[in-house]
């Protein structure tokens, strides 16, 4: 772990050998502020006032350009400002070509002060404050937190008139999308098999990473069923099987308190469920 001003850089030292399994001799870390003003305008408007970092890392003279998710932690200080929801500060990603792009897994920490995120390539970063609204979700409080925190990270949207209708039903392929994008697992190499799911529509990719990771495995006559509404009961499988991928511990003792409609849940979704 490194300490550099409003800066905490931490790596897992297994991922500095080489190829020999020996440890550097020289590792160089860099972390430099950015000038804004040679960003693109699309991108200095977004940023505002806050600081972007530019991260390289180089051992024994080779650049360390990627790496797996969890192997490096970037920690970046922000400051709130007087009425400002922590849920709303999100850490952008900047690529070479002044591209930006969000992190999905970055969150506010109030306990330091700073910004911590988990990248999967060093390059310029920021944190900024995106403060996403919707005139209709007063009446759900139980779910205001959840749908700002992840609509500031584009993980969901509304249909663009202000609104994110809470009471209209989820369709498979958004469910799926929303699942993927909020878990970054999204891979562009990726090739669905499901006769319904048309190549290059917005569901394309999602749905096709899903299906190679077996998390979904359609239906019967070869289908997805993009446009169904899910079922909570399915939501529950496809969640599922996305922890037991990513080894997230659940807790072994599924013995819980059985549902009143116990019997209407299918045996496929039962062990989901619980």
């Amino acid at each position: 772990e490194i300490e550099l001003n409003d800066v905490v850089f931490s790596i897992n030292p297994e991922i500095l050998k080489n190829s020999k399994g020996e440890y550097p001799s020289n590792i160089e870390l860099s972390i430099k502020k950015v000038d804004v003003s040679s960003l693109p305008e699309e991108v200095r408007n977004m940023v505002g006032d806050n600081t972007v970092y530019d991260f390289s890392l180089s051992v024994d003279g080779e650049k360390i350009s990627s790496f797996e998710k969890g192997d490096v932690t970037i920690s970046m200080k922000y400051t709130l400002k007087p009425g400002e929801d922590p849920n709303k500060v999100v850490v952008y990603y900047i690529d070479d070509n002044g591209n930006i792009q969000v992190v999905t897994n970055g969150r506010y920490n109030p306990e330091t002060g700073m910004v911590d995120f988990k990248p999967e390539h060093l390059s310029m970063y920021t944190a900024v404050y995106n403060d996403v609204k919707f005139s209709d979700i007063s009446n759900v409080k139980w779910a205001k937190e959840a749908i700002e925190y992840l609509a500031a990270r584009g993980v969901i949207s509304g249909p663009g008139d202000g609104t994110f209708r809470p009471n209209d039903n989820v369709t498979r392929a958004e469910f799926i999308k929303m699942l993927m994008m909020a878990l970054e697992l999204e891979d562009e190499e990726a090739v669905c098999t499901f006769s319904d799911v048309k190549k290059g529509a917005w569901y394309y990719r999602p749905i096709a990473t899903a299906e190679k990771l077996g998390i979904v495995k359609g239906k019967g006559d070869g289908t997805f069923g993009v446009n169904d509404e899910i079922l909570r009961q399915d939501m529950a499988v496809m969640i599922y099987r996305i922890a037991q991928l990513l080894g997230i511990d659940l807790g072994d003792d599924i013995s819980v308190e059985p549902f009143t409609d116990e019997a209407e849940i299918s045996g496929y979704a039962k062990e989901a469920v619980a």
